[in-house]
């Protein structure tokens, strides 16, 4: 069965970021424990806080992970409510990036690069040949360009 493009470049993009997750968390895990040990090492006293809230980020990130390769086995299965996550999340992302922009002026260029990659997604997943694949329960078709 040929998967629609929608659903290839979405599970593409959620396959990457979840591997850049996983090293993350693995990073985070090794400089929290390799810092927390030299610390204790080199003073004589631990710093507690330090590794608590290194693996915190890294739990995060394994957690991130996890959602990322559930979601893109959810689309490539073409489960509806994995589409229906990932036009959540894909949403609230553009409204935290606008917000980020807004009040914090938050790395501009690199912003608007992520809000335009969220708005190519979401228009990939509101593809004709996407929503004929998931079938949610929606009235709506779906686009396609008429050349």
């Amino acid at each position: 069965m040929k998967q629609a493009l929608g659903i290839t470049l979405n599970c593409l993009v959620l396959a990457i970021s979840g591997v850049l997750a996983l090293f993350g968390a693995f990073a985070l895990v090794i400089a929290g424990t390799v810092a927390t040990t030299s610390v204790a090492y080199l003073t004589g006293f631990g710093i507690t806080n330090i590794a608590a809230y290194v693996t915190l980020g890294g739990a995060v990130l394994l957690i991130l992970a996890v959602v990322s390769f559930a979601l893109c086995y959810g689309l490539w299965k073409h489960y509806d409510i994995a589409w229906w996550a990932c036009l959540f999340l894909l949403g609230i992302g553009i409204v935290a990036d606008i917000i980020a922009i807004a009040f914090f002026g938050y790395a501009i260029a690199y912003t608007a690069i992520t809000i335009g990659l969220s708005i190519v997604l979401i228009l990939a997943l509101l593809h004709r040949d996407t929503i004929s694949a998931i079938k949610p329960d929606i009235e709506y078709r779906g686009w396609v360009l008429e050349v």
